[in-house]
């Protein structure tokens, strides 16, 4: 087992020995790993000449050094009669010091067994409580954490050293292995959970002696929710428990899926109910509807045991009579209720059923019939909707306290038809389970006089099984009539498919009669118009409209061409010719049958002169319509003239169809052409694309209203698609315009009228200005504003509209939270904002509550608070008194934030946590939705545990001169990782040298120095990381730094140079050191300053590092240099030098030159005429 330190308070301990003064001794819980650490600190603390306050990089318990009661150590007193071999004060004195250090020597090798019984009593309390009763029963919540507490008494006979004394622990506690020391009187104890022992070991002889221990643990159970906790000792006990988890009191387990239940009903699983009690099945209604219920089974009522996690023990079924253990009070079909008169609170009981459910008759039902194909109307009956979760019939089970809707049936499906193709069709005759007696018909009829083909008949009965209709039904078809006769009485659903008539050149017309609802009463269920193979559908309903649109609209009774394709048939090269006027478009549908045939591969629409052709080149070989609209072409038409009412000539041919010569009228204008519109909360400016050399809107805003907007570009060329029924749906907004954007208006505002103008100027855009609540967080009341604008086609009069601008509260908050898989008691919460933005949900000044809930007694451990998404500086944490805030300071939140933090729990049991957060932004928030909690964990450990369990501590980390522990050094930086959550913190210590932890986990950390003052050094193991173990209590811990001594010099020179002359920083530099006194090269040497060979002066350059600081001066001086020759004239023979054409030369100082410097360059030949050229 890996072993941790833990240095806590678990027990307290008092001692009286018959000198007359009592002795306080702590048991402490010990490990080999605290021994290690203590010897180690010990060390340390040497070589760093510390404080025993203070030890280097180490942690003391102040609980240790303070013989004082804490929250987790009661101090109690005892007295005890002399003994004979009592030890003399001195002897006493010496034996408790080498007590203190039991840990580090070795225990005696004898471990002598004590038979006699040394625990008196052994009792149970509830965590900060008084002693559960032992004459009651009680009902705890599972894992509820305890205090058990043990007295012993050590008679007048003396146990030799090694001696050890075992008591067996009760069972239904939750134990961990772990172990301390009775340091008042030289033993120690241990808890084995493997075996569930308690052991207590005497390492000097003892006598006439009392103490106690307690242990923190918590009652559980895995099955039997009554368990009895019989104590150990002299004085035993006996502790009853009605223990329980959360679990849902009500439950449905389904045997068969029927039209109706068949399965059973259990109450009681969270064992609630006592007394007299009654367990009710109630069905929902349907208005207008009579149903009838067969009983395949009577109700039976059972009773069962039950576990704590709510699940029944089935062989523990027992069959309850009725009339003696129940009463069966009502049975009909709204209402099944029992009444148990003596419920067993620790019983689940159940309801059996087996029961279906069938429409027997309507008197109010829904009938519509309407347009769902361009050729085509069905029709369908249904019941009314009922009061049900989803309109559904619904099973709902109830209690005295409390109800569950355990199954919903939906039964509002009575008769409809549906298209398969033209001609063939799938009827719906039963879409409920229906009743149907002997001799009752069932008639579908064509009207119109079509012959009834191959229908093909599928029917399903209660349990959806397939039956023969043939059994049930006597079925004949004459012509145009279907008639059902029942032989038998029949509780059916029933369909048929491929049901076919051909058209004959007419109408197809189908109805139906029923007994549900009256063999008098015939129900029209089709309408299928009659269409040649091309044919103009809707002729005068062509929709003409401003936008881009690419296909009809709302409606489905559009202009069509209806196209009858197939396989067998089809329709090729097909040509439809439009000749329309050039204000108006062609609309180009992108695909047609759902994408079976695609504009500009299987056919195409081409401009024309006089309008335009959609040309097919791929065969038809499918029934299809194709759309046949509209789109204004924007500046065609003056302003003020709308668009007008067409005839417009169409011809539509194909190989093997003589041209069809129709026409199309556009009498479908959609939406207004209105330069200002409004819908919801939005405003449309200048709907028809058209150009304006001047465009200007004012929105009024209501008084007091804080408001923002967004605008958007959505003219033609800038969206793909827009229609004037559709372009309020938001599918725009995520493209909002930005000042810079061309078009964008120039937007000012009027206080004294609380008016917006947006002034668009010279434009040819369509535009959309979106209204929305400054603040999106909270419900308002909804706003109205109203725009206006000049319309054209008003005589440029003002026109307005207006918006409706509404809010609903969104939520804000998220949470999670996950056990440790290694830290028993620690549990890490994430928690999550939603929905912040950077406009209408910004959070300004937030304050974030974290706090642990539950029954553990948890605290959050600060120093592993982390928030993502803002910087570090935005924000602060306030330790509260089990939890902390997260406060921003003149700071808004524009996106969302993520805040994970641990919990530290200080007992067994569940734990939830609550998150709250409060801004001025959102004062008006419900303070629901300003909430969030998690889900409850349970957790199972009991204190002291040796492997996985931490607590809460403080630590001060202090920086110092190594030489004088008192000059503290400020300003040192560290990073602290936690080894096992490895959550990381950065600080840095104060003026005092000091930084300090209010809460923090113990357990083990690497410790890292990141930065320190300039003029100190630290040990390596700093610079790599350092382990550290921090524990239960107050953790001093002391960082020494060396004093360095700076060996860095900087030297340079000044030098001169002239007018021309090249230069490089490297002529100025003479040496550098760093402060260890190692040479520096010049690489690393920092200049700043230029020299201007050109030009003469002084130019200082500075040389600089780390910290130190030298200036050179580079001098450059006009160039004094001269060089004079002439020009001379010999004859041939006579004699000539070089000296004889140099007249005189000066140096770049002025100094004269000898002619022995002058180089020469050329030669004469005194014997040849000529001009020779000689170079000084």
């Amino acid at each position: 087992m890996k072993k941790k330190t833990f240095s806590f308070v678990m027990l307290s301990i008092l001692l009286a020995q018959n000198f007359g003064f009592a002795v306080n001794a702590y048991a402490v819980t010990t490990t080999e790993a605290q021994t290690e650490t203590t010897d180690t600190a010990k060390k340390e603390a040497e070589l760093s000449n510390s404080t025993p306050s203070l030890p280097l990089a180490t942690t003391t318990t102040s609980e240790m050094n303070q013989p004082t009661a804490t929250t987790e150590s009661q101090t109690t007193e005892a007295s005890t009669t002399a003994s004979s071999d009592a030890a003399t004060p001195s002897e006493q004195q010496t034996t408790e010091d080498k007590d203190t250090s039991l840990n580090e020597k070795a225990l005696p090798d004898v471990q002598a067994p004590i038979t006699d019984e040394l625990l008196d009593s052994m009792s149970l309390a509830p965590i900060g409580g008084t002693e559960y009763s032992q004459t009651e029963v009680h009902r705890e919540l599972n894992t509820t954490p305890v205090t058990a507490t043990f007295q012993f008494a050590v008679g007048n006979t003396g146990y030799a050293p090694g001696s050890v004394y075992t008591v067996q622990l009760p069972e239904h506690l939750g134990y961990s292995t772990v172990s301390g020391d009775v340091t008042g009187i030289g033993a120690t104890w241990a808890v084995d959970a493997a075996t569930k022992t308690l052991s207590i070991t005497f390492n000097q002889r003892v006598s006439d002696t009392s103490f106690k221990v307690e242990l923190k643990s918590y009652l559980t159970t895995e099955a039997e929710p009554l368990i009895k906790i019989e104590t150990p000792g002299k004085n035993k006990k006996t502790y009853s428990f009605d223990l329980y988890e959360q679990v849902e009191p009500i439950q449905y387990n389904e045997r068969t899926r029927t039209t109706g239940l068949d399965g059973e009903i259990f109450y009681n699983l969270d064992r609630t109910l006592t007394g007299n009690q009654t367990l009710e099945l109630l069905t929902t209604e349907t208005p207008g509807a009579v149903f009838g219920k067969q009983d395949n089974l009577e109700p039976q009522v059972f009773s069962y045991d039950v576990d704590i996690n709510g699940q029944i023990l089935p062989e523990t079924q027992t069959l309850l009579t009725p009339g003696k253990d129940y009463t069966l009070s009502d049975n009909s079909l709204g209402r099944i209720a029992v009444t148990v008169p003596n419920m067993n609170q620790q019983k689940a009981y159940s309801l059996s059923i087996n029961r279906t459910i069938y429409l027997e008759s309507v008197s109010d039902y829904s009938y519509s019939f309407y347009q769902q194909y361009p050729t085509t109307k069905l029709g369908s009956l249904s019941l009314k909707s009922t009061t049900g979760t989803n309109k559904t019939t619904d099973f709902t089970a109830k209690t005295s306290q409390t109800s569950k809707v355990i199954a919903d049936r939906e039964m509002r499906s009575m008769s409809y038809i549906s298209f398969q193709s033209k001609g063939k069709y799938y009827v719906t005759i039963y879409g409920t389970l229906t009743e149907t007696k002997v001799g009752q018909q069932i008639v579908l009829e064509s009207t119109n006089g079509q012959e009834i083909k191959n229908p093909k008949f599928t029917a399903y009965g209660p349990l959806y099984e397939n039956v023969k209709l043939e059994d049930y039904f006597d079925i004949k078809t004459e012509g145009g009539k279907l008639t059902l006769t029942a032989t038998k009485d029949s509780y059916l659903r029933i369909n048929i498919s491929d049901l076919t008539m051909d058209f004959d050149k007419k109408d197809i017309n189908l109805s139906l009669s029923t007994p549900v609802i009256g063999p008098d009463k015939a129900i029209q269920l089709l309408s299928d118009q009659y269409v040649e193979p091309i044919a103009m559908l809707n002729p005068t309903n062509a929709e003409a409209t401003w936008g881009n649109y690419d296909r009809n609209g709302a409606y489905m009774s559009d202009t069509e061409i209806a196209v009858a394709g197939s396989k067998a048939n089809p329709i090729e090269n097909l040509e439809i010719k439009i000749k329309h006027p050039q204000y108006l478009s062609v609309r180009a549908t992108k695909d047609i049958y759902f994408s079976y045939y695609v504009l500009g591969k299987d056919y195409t629409v081409t401009p024309t002169s006089d309008g335009s052709i959609i040309k097919f080149t791929t065969p038809i070989t499918n029934e299809l319509e194709i759309p046949i609209g509209f789109n204004y072409v924007p500046d065609s038409l003056p302003k003020d003239k709308s668009i007008p009412f067409d005839k417009i000539p169409v011809t539509m041919s194909a190989d093997g169809i003589s041209p069809i010569e129709t026409e199309v009228n556009t009498n479908r204008h959609i939406g207004s052409e209105r330069t200002l519109q409004s819908s919801k909360n939005q405003f449309l400016v200048n709907a028809r694309n058209d150009s304006f050399d001047s465009l200007s809107v004012r929105t009024k805003i209501p008084a007091g209203a804080d408001v923002l907007f967004d605008i958007y570009d959505v003219s033609n060329d800038q969206v793909d698609s827009i229609y004037p029924q559709y372009w309020d749906r938001g599918q725009y907004f995520d493209k909002p315009m930005t000042p810079n954007s061309p078009g964008y208006p120039t937007i000012t505002f009027d206080e004294n009228t609380n008016s917006y103008t947006f002034d668009f100027g010279k434009t040819n855009k369509r535009y959309i200005i979106e209204y929305k609540n400054a603040n999106g967080w909270i419900d308002v009341p909804t706003l109205s504003i109203t725009g206006t604008a000049k319309e054209p086609q008003s005589n440029n009069n003002e026109g307005s509209a207006s918006v409706s601008v509404q809010n609903e509260a969104l939520d804000i908050l998220s949470a999670t939270q996950a056990a440790n898989p290694t830290l028993k008691n620690v549990t890490k919460t994430t928690v999550t904002t939603k929905n912040i933005d950077n406009k209408t949900h910004r959070v300004k000044n937030p304050t974030i509550e974290l706090t642990p809930k539950g029954t553990t007694n948890a605290q959050i451990d600060l120093n592993s608070i982390t928030v993502k998404g803002v910087p570090e500086d935005a924000y602060s944490l306030e330790k509260t008194t089990n939890g902390a805030k997260v406060i921003f300071k003149d700071y808004t939140l524009t996106e969302n934030i993520t805040i994970e933090y641990n919990t530290v729990s200080a007992n067994a049991g569940q734990i939830y946590t609550e998150t709250t957060i409060d801004s001025e932004t959102l004062d008006q928030m419900s303070a629901n939705k300003k909430k969030v909690t998690t889900a409850p964990i349970t957790l199972k450990f009991s204190e002291g545990d040796a492997e996985g369990i931490v607590y809460l501590a403080t630590a001060t980390f202090y920086t110092h001169n190594i030489e004088d522990e008192n000059q503290a050094i400020a300003k040192v930086s560290f990073e602290l990782i936690d080894n096992v959550t490895h959550t990381a913190t950065e600080f840095t210590t104060d003026e005092k040298g000091q930084y300090s932890f209010d809460a923090i986990m113990t357990g083990d950390y690497t410790l890292r120095v990141t930065n320190v003052p300039q003029e100190y050094s630290v040990d390596e193991e700093y610079l790599t990381g350092k382990a550290i173990k921090l524990v239960k209590g107050d953790n001093q811990l002391k960082i020494p730094l060396t004093k360095t001594i700076d060996h860095s010099r900087l030297q340079v020179k000044d030098t001169t140079i002239y007018v021309g002359d090249s230069w490089k920083p490297e002529e100025n530099f003479v040496s550098a050191t760093d402060k260890t006194g190692q040479d520096v090269p010049f690489e690393k040497i920092t200049v700043s300053g230029q020299v201007d060979t050109s030009k003469a002066g002084v130019y200082p350059i500075v040389y600089s590092y780390e910290g130190k600081e030298e200036t050179a001066h580079v001098t450059v001086k006009a160039d004094q240099s001269k060089l004079e020759v002439k020009d001379t004239t010999i004859y041939v023979g006579d004699k000539w030098k070089p000296e004889d054409n140099f007249v005189s030369a000066t140096d770049k100082t002025g100094q004269d030159v000898p002619f022995e410097k002058i180089d020469v360059q050329g030669t004469v030949n005194v014997d040849k005429i000529g001009d020779y050229e000689i170079v000084y």
